[in-house]
């Protein structure tokens, strides 16, 4: 049985079921990482925000080549779920990314199986991992779900919206 996580995702123009929606995690700072296999549930927050100050815009960096984007408000939601494909590994310049200004300190995690969900939100995701629905969802950056039961839920909850 696959282990079960969630990620957080900046705002973005992607589609929740994009091939750009893999796993990003800042070098250095896990033990534990998703496995291949591992399904990946993506919360889009409602703004990225560096350093305790919300960002407009980002610069994009498709195949080698920069350009700024704006960023929508995003959903504060489950927006999808993906499936592990490879091992970490560094971004390589071909990988479709966004620099918010420290781009060289992050890690990319393959995924495959993007799909689409009806959107489940913050507080709807918060009763179901056991929090306050207003609590603050800064631990889901990359967060494994403890227990079977709760990934199980969460599931079954994303399949009936």
């Amino acid at each position: 049985m696959p282990d079960y996580w969630i990620t957080t995702h900046w705002p973005s123009h992607d589609a929740p079921d994009s091939p750009e929606r893999n796993v990003f995690y800042k070098r250095g700072t896990r033990k534990n990482l998703p496995r291949r296999g591992d399904v990946v549930f993506i919360y889009e927050s409602a703004y990225a925000v560096i350093e305790d100050e919300q960002i407009a815009s980002v610069e994009k960096q498709p195949q080698n080549e920069r350009e700024t984007e704006t960023l929508p408000v995003g959903r504060s939601a489950i927006i999808s779920k993906v499936v592990v494909a490879n091992d970490p590994r560094a971004i390589q310049p071909e990988d479709i990314v966004r620099d918010y200004g420290n781009l060289e300190d992050w890690m990319i995690i393959p995924c495959c199986k993007q799909t689409k969900v009806k959107p489940l939100e913050k507080g709807d995701l918060m009763e179901i991992l056991g929090y306050a629905r207003n609590a603050p969802p800064r631990f889901l950056t990359l967060w494994r779900i403890k227990d079977e039961e709760t990934a199980l839920e969460l599931l079954r909850k994303l399949e009936e919206n």
